[in-house]
């Protein structure tokens, strides 16, 4: 079996469609790089090629005054290195953590954002499981007396 047959029978299938989310490896990966071969997730949107179903996460939790504090999870990718030296660059596949409170279009919202890699965001879910950070709650001083 050849690298680019090996890294289409790990594509994802979709939980929605049943098919894989990526329907080939693109062209522009072996073209681009040659010799090196990169995975199925490269330039890869988030999104499954035949159902068009988004793996993007958006999630909203109330907070004063009718604001919400908006989270999102995407697809992303950060290139590490010089991209004409082969040798010394790299790719780093992972997801960007966005979260505003408040209209940061307005410019009365605060903003934060964070690149995690596929590798970080796994370790993170393994050890939050056992950690005690996840058993805590929100509070609200306007209904404590």
């Amino acid at each position: 079996m050849n690298v680019m047959s090996e890294l289409t029978t790990i594509i994802p299938i979709c939980k929605y469609c049943g098919h894989r989310i990526r329907k080939r490896i693109p062209d522009s990966i072996t073209q681009q790089y040659s010799n090196k071969v990169s995975p199925w997730n490269h330039e890869w949107d988030g999104k499954c090629e035949c159902c068009g179903h988004d793996y993007s996460i958006y999630m909203g939790t109330p907070v004063l005054f009718g604001q919400k504090k908006k989270t999102s999870v995407k697809a992303d990718s950060q290139m590490i290195g010089e991209p004409g030296d082969l040798d010394d660059y790299r790719v780093l596949s992972g997801v960007t953590i966005k979260t505003t409170i408040g209209d940061e279009v307005m410019g009365n919202g605060a903003f934060g954002e964070v690149f995690l890699t596929a590798n970080e965001l796994k370790g993170l879910i393994n050890i939050l499981k056992e950690s005690p950070l996840l058993e805590q709650f929100d509070y609200d001083f306007s209904t404590y007396i």
